[in-house]
């Protein structure tokens, strides 16, 4: 499934709501991951070179999936405001 392809419409609010939550947890999961590569490769000491070589190369993944979260975050809140939006034109 392609992400642009994902309805929110058809969730609840409540759903969409935790979606959020979950998201943001995982981005500092995300972060808190790339801080803890990012020491060990300023202090390889006891590490093989393949191992420091995997992890640099993580890295910019665990951008690219950070940048996928935010998208989602994004287009969770997008949908609640939308309803938002209609409830407010339906009173």
């Amino acid at each position: 499934m392609i992400i642009n392809e994902f309805d929110y419409g058809e969730h609840d609010k409540e759903v969409l709501e935790r979606v959020i939550s979950d998201r943001k947890k995982d981005i500092k999961s995300k972060q808190s991951t790339i801080k803890d590569f990012k020491r060990i490769l300023e202090r390889p000491r006891g590490y093989k070179k393949s191992k420091l070589e995997a992890l640099a190369n993580r890295i910019p993944s665990l951008f690219r999936i950070i940048a996928m979260l935010e998208i989602e975050i994004s287009e969770c809140q997008a949908e609640l405001k939308s309803r938002e939006f209609k409830k407010q034109l339906e009173s």
